[in-house]
């Protein structure tokens, strides 16, 4: 591990040091007495008196690493780089402690436990629901405070604190660095580390400030820590411990049982109620623009705000809650970005039930399957289901099945130049509404009735029977498609 002046500076806190550092990167792996043929490089932290390069400091010894420089209150040069060189052993022996566990198989609760003594804090990782995975064994019950306390009965916060982070939550997924978090509904501080793979969120270490003041030390060691259990992640991929935040959806997309109670605590600590109508969008990419898949996903993550984007087999799926994101404004941003990529995409029926998210993703192929598929459209399966219907019937009928009444009229237009056809088919797409009908064929009402009773007399049907302006509709959107 390399480790940085500041947490060098941490470590000599006992000599009540005079810290004047300026980078501070995590670049130091040894130490060394500053000597005038050294040559000087820039991973060692370099040790001499204080009085050969400030007058004025004649009891303290100086550490330097480029332009950042600790002053310790003591002439004991000797002492000092031994308690380099002990900060160097201990960190060192604890990140490649955690390496060696990590492909040993080990557990993340030991992890977390094998560096109780590094952090000296409560520590916590949450998987990409907000499930506590591991924390800190040295606090039970009673030791900390209430919320502590409902962690260790729950495995999670508070549903009233989940709630009230949902904000955060929201935006913190974006984060690629540690950050501190000072957020007014908790009492402590705390430092954050979020976990990623492949890119996607997969859950987040939280360090609480109880006990000392966070410095700029906590911040570099949590991060060497955040790596240690990202590549645990990477080990165990098939653990289904930790997993990418939707991973979940990806379940039921591919039809696997998933857990109800997981799936719910997942949408209720983002705010999605139950009832809440969503959609499932599925985009199309043309294949000799595949290239930019990735790109357009973290862009539509961005830009979708309280939507859940995710990668499965290559396609971009977008899970979208219509309370926080209405159509209208759902579609003019898919627009406006699928016209920069040259893509379009299918929008599902609106649904409820987020267990029918497997057949909603049909729903989405069936409208970029029927559609014309041009880049930058938004595409609802409700306006190519009935033609996918047709299709199917089509299909798996013959044209036996087609109400007779449409070859009698056909026959009978071809022969007397009239337009019987189309009339009954107006007549019937305007639900039999005569007005309506008579206006979309330009025809007076008189002429209108006069068509419709040579249409009864010929094929003998009765248009006020349900069932068979059903089943004259469709024989219609079979002979429309069998046309074409």
């Amino acid at each position: 591990m390399k480790l940085s002046m500041w947490i060098l500076a941490d470590w000599l806190k006992k000599y009540q040091p005079i810290i004047k550092i300026e980078k501070g990167e995590p670049i130091l792996r040894s130490a060394r007495i500053l000597s005038g043929d050294i040559s000087i490089e820039k991973q060692n932290v370099y040790l001499a008196p204080a009085k050969d390069f400030i007058t004025d400091e004649k009891d303290k010894v100086i550490c330097v690493n480029g332009h950042d420089i600790i002053l310790v209150n003591t002439t004991d040069m000797d002492l000092v780089l031994n308690d380099i060189f002990d900060a160097f052993d201990f960190y060192n022996s604890w990140s490649d402690g955690l390496y060696e566990s990590v492909l040993d198989g080990c557990s993340l609760q030991y992890l977390v436990d094998a560096s109780d003594s590094v952090f000296k804090e409560p520590l916590l990782i949450y998987d990409s629901g907000h499930m506590v995975m591991a924390q800190s064994s040295n606090y039970g019950m009673g030791s900390l405070d209430e919320e502590w306390d409902i962690i260790l009965k729950t495995g999670s916060s508070s549903i009233e604190k989940l709630q009230q982070m949902k904000e955060h939550l929201r935006q913190s997924k974006f984060s690629l660095q540690v950050e501190l978090l000072n957020l007014p509904y908790f009492k402590e501080r705390s430092l954050q580390r979020m976990l990623y793979t492949h890119g996607n969120v997969a859950g987040r270490i939280i360090l609480l400030e109880y006990f000392k003041k966070f410095r700029n030390a906590d911040f570099q060691i949590l991060e060497t820590f955040g790596n240690m259990v990202e590549l645990w992640m990477k080990h165990n991929m098939n653990a289904n411990v930790m997993r990418e935040e939707t991973a979940i959806f990806k379940d039921l997309l591919d039809g696997q049982a998933i857990s109800k109670k997981g799936l719910n605590h997942k949408l209720y600590t983002v705010g999605w109620d139950y009832k809440h109508e969503k959609v499932l969008a599925k985009v199309l990419i043309s294949p000799e623009y595949k290239d930019i898949t990735y790109p357009l996903l973290s862009r539509l993550e961005h830009v979708l705000e309280d939507c859940f984007v995710f990668l499965l087999k290559e396609n971009i799926y977008i899970l979208v809650n219509l309370f926080y994101l209405p159509v209208n404004k759902m579609v003019d941003i898919l627009s406006d970005e699928l016209k920069q990529s040259a893509a379009c995409c299918g929008i599902s029926f609106k649904f409820q039930d987020i267990l029918q998210l497997a057949f909603c993703a049909e729903q989405c192929d069936i409208a970029l399957q029927y559609s014309e598929k041009q880049k930058g459209q938004v595409y609802f399966c409700k306006e190519y289901a009935l033609e996918y219907i047709c299709g199917v019937l089509q299909s798996n009928a013959s044209k036996a099945s087609v109400h007779p009444a449409l070859a009698i009229l056909r026959e009978h237009d071809q022969k007397r130049k009239n337009d019987l056809y189309h009339t009954l088919y107006t007549y019937l797409l305007n639900n039999c509404n005569l007005a309506e009908t008579a206006r979309q064929l330009s025809l007076h009402r008189n002429s209108l009735m006069h068509r419709l009773d040579k249409i009864r007399e010929l094929t003998f049907i009765d248009t006020k029977d349900k069932s068979t302006r059903e089943y004259l509709y469709l024989s219609f959107k079979i002979m429309e498609i069998s046309d074409k």
